[in-house]
């Protein structure tokens, strides 16, 4: 290689290390993965949409009279958005994570604090939700809201080492679990599931 090259190959290099420590000290690269983050959950929702719209065709099929006829893709409201857009809104709105069966959220709150999951309910069919702390360190409320903000369940307290309460969502919709943490602080985890009969 020729000396008069090797100067112009150590500033294109150095150039380009100036370009990608600028991408990364701007967040361009931070903003990609949140964005295929993202991208991860609107699928996970879609899915969870799939599999709540077969389950209602199952359901509907074992009453009989509505066997030929598939749920609707809008199954929050005739002309509204789908329950998968209200929970892609939501999380956006709240800037949260969907709970749903497959995992858990652990997370931490302290006394006034607010910790907020959107989770997808279908009417009458009872989700049991199971909240740990390991040390036993904090009191908190638990609330749930519909996708329009109206509370649907209230007061339920949570103090102990584990606690589980049922909720039967009212109508197919996008919710919100809302825990408030009103003394103590400590780690928590959530997870939610559905009631199944007891073996």
């Amino acid at each position: 290689m020729a000396t008069t090259e090797r100067p112009v190959l150590v500033a294109v290099i150095s150039t380009m290390g100036v370009i990608i420590a600028a991408l990364i000290t701007s967040g361009y690269l931070t903003r990609t993965n949140a964005a295929r983050r993202e991208d991860e959950l609107e699928a996970r929702i879609k899915q969870l949409e799939v599999q709540l719209r077969n389950e209602r065709t199952q359901s509907a099929q074992k009453l009989g009279g509505e066997s030929n006829r598939t749920p609707p893709d809008n199954i929050v409201g005739v002309s509204g958005p789908s329950v998968a857009e209200v929970a892609n809104r939501l999380i956006k709105e709240k800037q949260t994570h969907l709970l749903s069966p497959a995992s858990s959220v652990k997370d931490v709150i302290a006394e006034n604090a607010m910790k907020e999951y959107v989770f997808i309910g279908r009417a009458n069919v009872p989700l049991l939700f199971s909240l740990a702390q390991p040390d036993r360190n904090f009191w908190s409320d638990i609330e749930v809201q519909d996708s329009l903000g109206a509370t649907v369940l209230t007061n339920q307290g949570f103090s102990d080492h584990k606690t589980d309460f049922a909720f039967t969502p009212p109508k197919d919709d996008a919710f919100v679990l809302r825990i408030r943490g009103t003394r103590g602080f400590g780690d928590f985890a959530v997870a939610v599931a559905p009631l199944k009969p007891s073996s």
